[in-house]
């Protein structure tokens, strides 16, 4: 059966990975808690408008907990660029080891409004590094002040590096992050 959204009144990932196809929304009342190296992967579903449309969501009515060792992992639209929304009603709490990890879940290779057109590095909300043999680098889009978009990635199809993800995190209360919250791009490789 079809399902487009998973609700608790609360939930305590402990010790496990819970993983969620394409576009599925998590509703949580009270408190979602991951400990014990618990992780939460959400995967966002294409949209048609990136800036104002939410590929997933996670909503957590009281407060968010992540201890150590343990993640939230958001990952972006490889083709689309569609992101995961974090919304947390009262407080977010990120302890020391864990965090939110969105490293390389933006736009796949080739894809991606800052695409180089040869083998620099795309841009994002500055331009790109220079490739190989001053090869042109990706020009920027969106906002470096309060960027929203999921990373573009380089143009090739295999030596490229995957674009960085988007942390979209809304928090109504305190936010104490004592862990890592970390979009970055990756690496591309040489022949």
């Amino acid at each position: 059966a079809d399902w487009t959204q998973w609700t608790h009144t609360s939930l305590t990932l402990d010790d496990c990975v819970v993983g969620l196809e394409e576009g599925i929304d998590v509703s949580v009342t009270q408190d979602l808690v991951l400990t014990n190296n618990g992780a939460l992967h959400m995967f966002a579903a294409p949209v048609t408008n990136v800036l104002t449309d939410t590929g997933a969501a996670l909503t957590v009515g009281g407060s968010l907990h992540v201890f150590e060792g343990s993640w939230i992992v958001p990952v972006a639209h490889p083709t689309n660029g569609a992101a995961v929304k974090i919304g947390v009603g009262a407080d977010l709490l990120i302890a020391a080891t864990g965090g939110i990890d969105a490293d390389m879940r933006g736009y796949t290779r080739g894809f991606g409004p800052g695409v180089p057109y040869d083998s620099g590095g795309a841009g994002h909300g500055g331009h790109g590094g220079m490739g190989f043999g001053g090869k042109i680098f990706g020009y920027a889009y969106g906002d470096a002040e309060w960027p929203m978009l999921a990373g573009s990635a380089g143009r090739s199809a295999t030596l490229a590096g995957r674009g960085g993800g988007a942390i979209r995190l809304h928090v109504g209360g305190r936010a104490v992050v004592d862990g890592t919250l970390t979009a970055k791009g990756g690496h591309g490789t040489t022949t």
